[in-house]
């Protein structure tokens, strides 16, 4: 049951239990507010009596205990496997337009690598719950005071707070405060104003810190392209264009910290007609629905918009500012040109940036940010502000910004007569690294790029197909270019879904050639989803928005259009999925007289023999369920779904993130699919078809890479036979969360990119053998056979402490790799150690075809 159910007879509890003990403290005026709440862990019995609770919705529980904190005291330890949640056991009195400051006294131990805090409150009027936004808590290694504020508004609602973590570790609270305010209490920020907060706002670095993106095919072809920019160049200026007619946008490839109180001015240089280029503010979300519009209106060439940024009118803070992205849109019928734009922080004796230098990572991959082992990687650094003859230093810093690499560059002139400097280097070890640029004199500001090494891809490898990926955004080729190379052979599109294809009744179907041979081009081969009703055939009401999700009128219409593609397609095409996500987005006919589940089969009975006749060899995937659930499968299995598919498919995401706890995560789902599949004496493969989660940019990508790569074994080790990441797209601004795992902003690859590799040119062609090691205690090791016949383990531990040791008889000179590609330390003899990161051992035999010398 949710606390939030419970919160009448826990509100008495609350006022009643505080009242006595706290009423001098109150009367007194307690510094930071009323005091609500208070919590000593120290002298507490037990964990159940330390005002915290574990309510996790169904998830595993979380693991609390009592443990001494070195120094005389006691603190609640919550043990982090993969993920846990903890909530106050209390909820709080919130009441309209106060502040709540919750404090607690923690410190984080291991590899947890996340703290996110979270405000849910219940249904009042008939209205959604209330819910506040995550916000994270940095992680902290040394007691530290955790703060945040959250401002009820606009109506009383008592609300539970959760704390929820991922990482392998613990995290220990020792006491936690709640006071009531009568206003956000923010520090006092003594920095002064930091002045113009755009290191390349007149675009004389290139594009380094700018993504051009034209919204038609075509339209980033209109002008010359200069690192990614679409300009014109003319008397040393660089300028962007956006074409007429279009609906493009610029945006900035850093987030700027607003802080809260403070006054900023952003000026833009160019012209554009009124009303057609805005200036927005892009909060990190799903989509850029909390943009801020703010429309240029230029003179003589110049357009200005001031603001100062308001605290919210509720919601919760951890610190006195945010992040976001600036991105000029434009959507207007007339051609629109910027020069330059400025972004301040206003105020007195605000600093400039006189010295920038930005770095331009290039190769010879498809998305010039990924190179593969020992291939040349061209670094190129332009400068602004600094003389020819200076030295200046090139870290190269790895996925824990350890630097790897330190290198001298004196500025010099490129070939386009910017100052600056360009390095060539081909010794780089399998990773993700970030490069950046320091000053040895007066400071520097940097622009940095990032950049993944990759091992090589044997041609001689017989890839199995298991894994996949959606790119189901974008056309570019580059993309697809990318799959190829990181070992991934198919994809899952919804390009040819029938309102796409058929738009008009009576309308030839449009054929998938010149997009399906575009995929076939790349080496890649689309599983091919046969999905939604044009409004014209659907059997919606009149009018509905959502007529794309009803049963069509007449399965006649239906069945012409599956033969049309997949006549179309032929033997190129070897996959097709009936729908996605019906349990969901597919809706019986009104009136009540079909199931949905009826509905369903019906769609995939009828489009069944029709594939089988053009393409026998062809695979028919009925399912693709948001989540395992169960009761569509038993219902469309009584209708008779087992009998016309050949595989069944579900979308993992519950399992994807707990991918750390290895096949056990997703065993009870798979068991019970086959469990529910024997009753029909019935065995049809299981696909995960799309599941994914946000991957963070950079090195705080780490902890989600690495769930990621654990993921792809354990699905393995899980028994299903084939697993397809949403999403392998770019973001569309920096702090975007879009399911991203494979590309970031600005086509700049994510950690897991190298990780998906390595597992490819390790693990894509083998099969699973067996479990080598009790996995109850959080190691598990499995062992894989690969079609070249060598035997490798694959594994980790998040067992505290994160070693486990498992002795093998069966590897010969075996070699310890981790989740890069790169060889660690291992335990000599037959013993193999483990930590938190994935681990490969493999026959030093290997190492050839991997790229690696051998040992």
């Amino acid at each position: 049951m949710h606390p939030s159910s419970l919160w009448p007879s826990l509100l008495l509890i609350v006022l009643a239990g505080c009242a006595a003990a706290l009423a001098a403290e109150q009367a007194a005026g307690p510094p930071g507010g009323k005091l609500l709440m208070r919590g000593n862990v120290t002298g507490a019995a037990s964990a159940d009596a330390t005002g915290w609770a574990d309510n996790n919705g169904g998830r595993p529980s979380t693991l609390t205990a009592l443990r001494p904190t070195g120094d005389g005291g006691t603190c609640l330890e919550v043990t982090v496997d993969g993920a846990a949640d903890l909530y106050l056991k209390d909820l709080l009195p919130m009441r309209k337009g106060k502040v709540y400051r919750i404090e607690v006294d923690g410190r984080v131990e291991g590899q947890v690598e996340q703290i996110k805090v979270e405000f849910r409150g219940n249904r009042v009027g008939g209205m959604p719950p209330q819910k506040f936004s995550w916000v994270s808590w940095p992680i902290e290694r040394e007691w530290t005071r955790y703060v945040v504020q959250a401002r009820q508004n606009p109506k009383d609602n008592p609300m539970c707070l959760r704390l929820h973590f991922q990482g392998a570790g613990v995290f220990q609270l020792r006491s936690y405060r709640v006071a009531e305010l009568d206003a956000f209490d923010l520090p006092v920020d003594p920095v002064p104003p930091r002045g113009e907060l755009l290191p390349n706002g007149d675009f004389a670095l290139a594009g380094t810190d700018w993504v051009f993106r034209a919204s038609r095919p075509g339209a980033a072809e209109a002008a010359p392209a200069v690192g990614g920019l679409v300009t014109a160049v003319g008397g040393g200026q660089a300028s962007v264009g956006f074409p007429a007619g279009g609906n493009d946008t610029l945006t900035c490839g850093r987030d700027l910290r607003l802080r809260f109180g403070q006054r900023y001015v952003a000026t833009v240089h160019g012209q554009a007609a009124a009303g057609e280029l805005i200036l927005q503010l892009l909060r990190p979300g799903m989509a850029a629905v909390n943009a801020q519009n703010h429309e240029l209106v230029f003179a003589d060439g110049v357009a200005s918009v001031a603001f100062e940024q308001a605290l919210p009118a509720s919601g919760a803070l951890v610190e006195a500012e945010y992040r976001c992205a600036l991105r000029l849109r434009h959507k207007g019928d007339s051609e629109a040109r910027v020069s330059a734009i400025s972004f301040r922080e206003d105020g007195p004796a605000a600093p400039e940036l006189e010295r920038v230098a930005a770095v331009e990572v290039s190769t010879a991959a498809p998305t010039g940010h990924v190179a593969v082992l020992g291939s040349p990687v061209t670094l190129r650094i332009r400068t602004r502000g600094l003389s020819e003859g200076e030295w200046l230093n090139l870290r190269i810093c790895n996925e824990r910004a350890a630097p790897v690499r330190t290198l001298e560059l004196v500025v010099g002139r490129l070939a386009d007569g910017a100052t600056g400097g360009e390095l060539t280097l081909a010794d780089l070890p399998p990773g993700w690294f970030t490069v950046s640029v320091a000053g040895t004199g007066k400071p520097l500001t940097c622009v940095s790029d990032d950049l993944a090494i990759l091992l090589p891809p044997d041609p001689r490898m017989q890839r199995s197909g298991f894994l996949g990926a959606h790119f189901g955004r974008s056309s570019d080729p580059a993309y697809y270019a990318l799959a190829a190379l990181l070992g991934m052979r198919e994809l899952r599109i919804w390009d040819f879904n029938w309102p796409a294809m058929q738009p008009s009744a009576g309308g030839a179907i449009a054929s998938p050639r010149p997009q399906l041979d575009l995929y076939l081009k790349a080496g890649l081969r689309p599983m091919v989803i046969l999905t939604g009703t044009p409004a014209w055939a659907s059997t919606a009401p009149d009018g509905s928005p959502m007529a794309t999700t009803y049963q069509p009128k007449s399965l006649a219409d239906w069945e012409a259009y599956v033969r049309a593609v997949v006549t179309a397609c032929g033997t190129d095409v070897s996959w097709y999925e009936i729908w996605n996500e019906p349990n969901l987005s597919l809706k019986a006919a009104p009136g009540g007289k079909t199931s949905l589940e009826t509905a369903y089969t019906d769609l995939v009975r009828s489009a069944y023999p029709i594939i089988k006749t053009i393409n026998p060899a062809a695979t028919v995937v009925g399912g693709a369920t948001a989540g395992p659930a169960g009761g569509f499968f038993v219902s469309s299995f009584k209708a008779g779904l087992l009998e016309v598919c050949d595989a069944l498919s579900y979308h993992a995401y519950g399992e994807a993130g707990k991918a750390s706890q290895g096949a056990a995560a997703f065993q009870p789902n798979l068991d019970y699919l086959r469990k529910q599949q024997a009753v029909y004496k019935q065995a049809k493969p299981v696909i995960d078809s799309e599941s994914g989660y946000n991957i963070a940019d950079g090195g705080d990508g780490l902890l989600g890479a690495m769930t990621l790569a654990q993921g792809l074994v354990a699905r393995q080790a899980a028994g299903f036979a084939r697993t397809y990441v949403y999403n392998a797209y770019t973001r569309e601004f920096p702090g975007h969360t879009n399911f991203a795992m494979v590309l970031g902003f600005n086509e700049r690859p994510l950690v897991s990119v190298p990780m998906i590799a390595t597992w490819d040119r390790i693990l894509g062609d083998a099969t699973y053998e067996a479990t080598v090691i009790d996995e109850t205690p959080g190691s598990h090791v499995y062992r894989f056979k690969r079609r070249d016949g060598r035997p490798v383990f694959a594994g980790w531990s998040t067992a505290k402490p994160p070693v486990a040791t498992c002795a093998q008889d069966q590897l010969a000179q075996p070699v310890c790799l981790d989740a890069f590609g790169r060889p660690v330390a291992m335990t000599s003899g037959p013993a193999l150690a483990l930590d938190g990161g994935l681990r490969y051992y493999i026959p030093a035999d290997l190492l050839p075809t991997l790229g690696l010398p051998e040992r």
